[in-house]
């Protein structure tokens, strides 16, 4: 597919006089999504004065670190509660340290992890987003996680459907950019002036058991965020979108962990 060249390389913060100065929500999955994969795009949004908050949509309950890490570290295995309410606090501080403003839903309000739909991620983002906003997410290209497929699919529909007034963008990690080119789309880097950090992945890393911080996010994909720190970059898929048509093309890509 070629790609509109009108947007090509052109970060957000460079388009907010076509874009109207819109607000920008960024739309996470789940805790650490918004770092791994847009924390550049969002620092250079901020640094560029932009509005920016970041959704978090799910619960974030199922990840494998509550049954296999968490053992070892606390002696015990916590409840999928208390493992949502430790990220949850991860999230927020890893929101706020990147410039936005969290947004976070009660645990009850969000989805189970790993049983998104898109009609499901729609209804919420109706509910917790505005029609009046620039909506970035991640891409389902090159990515066989089913929360972050839903996610995109609802962003496209939403705008397709013309309740969202600006198209959304789509972003995806750096360990997901070949097999995102090897469908036939090409990528740009935002936020090379303002590149993720290790001070920028602190909220995910550090682990203090007096104060309930677990570094669940490091410990569920260590190699994304050391990735990161090596191409520091946010990843935008150019083009048209191309969620509204999904085929079965992604489905040969590497899984997402």
């Amino acid at each position: 597919m070629t790609p509109d060249p009108s947007h090509q390389g052109r970060p957000a913060s460079e388009d907010s006089a076509e874009a109207g100065e819109l607000p920008l929500l960024f739309i996470a999955p789940h805790q650490d999504d918004e770092l791994l994969s847009m924390g550049a795009a969002i620092k250079a949004a901020v640094a560029h004065g932009r509005e920016v908050a970041v959704l978090i949509v799910g619960r974030g309950n199922k990840s494998v670190v509550r049954t296999r890490d968490l053992p070892v570290l606390l002696g015990y295995i916590p409840s999928e509660w208390e493992f949502a309410r430790v990220r949850d606090r991860e999230f927020r501080w890893c929101v706020e340290n990147l410039g936005g403003r969290a947004i976070l839903p009660s645990y009850v309000e969000r989805l189970d992890e790993r049983a998104f739909t898109a009609d499901a991620v729609a209804d919420f983002i109706r509910t917790f987003g505005s029609p009046e906003v620039e909506v970035h997410t991640l891409t389902a290209l090159g990515d066989l996680n089913p929360d972050h497929v839903a996610c995109a699919q609802a962003a496209a529909a939403l705008h397709a459907e013309g309740w969202l007034t600006r198209p959304p963008r789509f972003y995806t990690h750096v360990s997901r950019r070949r097999a995102v080119e090897e469908l036939g789309y090409a990528v740009a880097p935002e936020g090379r002036h303002t590149p993720v950090t290790r001070a920028d992945q602190e909220p995910y890393r550090f682990t203090d058991l007096a104060t309930e911080r677990w570094g669940v996010g490091y410990r569920s994909v260590p190699y994304m965020f050391e990735a990161q720190l090596t191409d520091p970059a946010a990843y935008r898929v150019l083009g048209p979108s191309p969620h509204p048509a999904l085929n079965a093309g992604w489905r040969s890509s590497t899984p997402s962990s």
